[in-house]
């Protein structure tokens, strides 16, 4: 059973998050004015984006993972055989598009020879004040 649609801010856009964890973001079929359908077609444009835009951490993560790759003189085809996945899963990774599981990541530092907090080392802490993680 599809879960009901979620309710928005914004009263003309209507967003749902599919079984794969997608957002999807429907405007109205018929608006009330031209205005409106741009609003809410603006507005649509931003949820996604906001849903597309990679995690920080992931980025971080990926630009280790490309230093490292560079550092030890590697292509992105070497690294992903060694891996088993495609060199397009490794770009992905290195832009932090895609996330990685921590068992590829144990096997990547395993690979690339470095300590899995290596891929973490220079990564601010929260920033929030509740944050459990001082």
């Amino acid at each position: 059973m599809a879960a009901p649609p979620a309710t928005t801010a914004l009263p003309h856009v209507v967003a749902s998050v599919c079984p794969a964890g997608r957002l999807h973001c429907a405007v109205p079929a018929f608006p009330s004015s031209t205005a409106a359908f741009r609003r809410a077609v603006a507005a649509r444009n931003e949820l996604l984006k906001m849903a597309s835009d990679p995690d920080p951490i992931d980025k971080h993560v990926g630009n280790r993972i490309r230093l490292r790759r560079l550092d030890i003189g590697c292509s992105q085809t070497k690294l992903a055989k060694a891996v088993g996945v495609t060199f397009q899963q490794v770009q992905k990774y290195e832009k932090g598009t895609n996330r990685i599981a921590a068992s590829r990541l144990y096997k990547l530092a395993k690979i690339l020879g470095v300590p899995i907090t290596f891929f973490f080392d220079g990564l601010e802490r929260p920033k929030h004040r509740n944050s459990p993680h001082r």
